[in-house]
């Protein structure tokens, strides 16, 4: 209930500044590719579809930095090294991966949800399953990770 109340909050706060009533929400389909920078070019093109459609959120489809399908083609369970080298593409909020889509997000003049394999703070830990919501001003306004860790 406390994530669904700050989701609501921080849309809350996103159209405070806005005069709609509605509120457009474009919920992003689109296949990963095993490279996140493939994965970025992938989003930008379909935020830039979303926001000429009027949207006012892009919400990106979940750990879209590395996309679930890099883990598993080949995957061997007795072979841990395609997993330490899928953990070690998990990214921090204060990555280029976040502010390339704050950057597109003023841009576009459209909120976005960016989905990440996010490192855990203290380097330690497995990492998570995150979202960081950016409003159209290229503001964090909201960040969650799951409750599980991807490990």
């Amino acid at each position: 209930m406390l994530s669904l109340i700050a989701v609501l909050y921080a849309f809350n706060l996103y159209f405070i500044a806005s005069t709609a009533n509605n509120v457009t929400v474009a919920l992003l389909q689109m296949l990963p590719s095993n490279n996140t920078k493939e994965n970025i070019l992938i989003a930008d093109k379909y935020c830039c579809q979303a926001a000429q459609l009027n949207a006012d959120i892009a919400l990106i489809p979940e750990m879209w930095n590395v996309g679930y399908s890099a883990l598993f083609p080949g995957y061997n369970a007795l072979n841990e090294q395609p997993v330490r080298d899928w953990l070690e593409l998990a990214v921090d909020r204060c990555s280029s991966f976040i502010a390339h889509f704050r950057a597109l997000a003023i841009e576009l003049n459209m909120a976005i949800g960016v989905t990440y394999l996010e490192k855990h703070a203290n380097g330690t830990l497995p990492p998570k399953n995150s979202l960081t919501l950016i409003d159209r001003f290229g503001r964090e306004i909201l960040h969650y990770s799951k409750v599980h860790t991807c490990d």
